[in-house]
């Protein structure tokens, strides 16, 4: 897994239009910070590898600093991916995510993405809430409460 850098950016959101529609959502949160118009504060963008990359998660900070919260009021990941397996190996990474808080799915591939996303949060006992099948999810651990 690697940190995409602000100076590929441009690269990133080209790459990512070769992929429309499949790829929006990602690619949505790159172009705003690419244009500086509405970027979400603290969005940072991981990949299996750089410029070839067959996964990039859009994903909020483990540590804010600002008070607006990105996406809604859960840590918001956005998911693009070509590959199940490397996407389940991002999922896998502890330094990817951060499954110990509560996080907003949202733009993930269905039902192959969504699939390895709420297989992964069966495995940690997370609560599902589902506010459109297949699009978007709210993930809890167990130590948040469910709500």
């Amino acid at each position: 897994m690697m940190q995409v850098e602000t100076r590929d950016f441009a690269e990133l959101m080209r790459l990512l239009a070769i992929h429309s529609p499949h790829s929006h959502g990602v690619y949505s949160l790159v172009r705003e910070k690419v244009i500086s118009r509405f970027e979400w504060p603290e969005v940072s963008f991981v990949v299996d590898s750089f410029p070839d990359f067959s996964v990039c998660i859009a994903r909020a900070s483990f540590k804010r600093t600002q008070e607006v919260p990105p996406f809604i009021n859960d840590a918001g990941v956005c998911i693009f991916s070509k590959d199940p397996k490397k996407l389940q190996r991002l999922l896998d990474d502890p330094e990817c995510l951060g499954w110990g808080r509560r996080l907003f799915i949202r733009g993930a591939a269905y039902p192959t993405d969504v699939q390895l996303v709420l297989k992964k949060a069966v495995s940690l006992r997370m609560e599902q809430t589902f506010f459109s099948p297949g699009v978007c999810v709210r993930l809890t651990p167990a130590h948040i409460g469910f709500s």
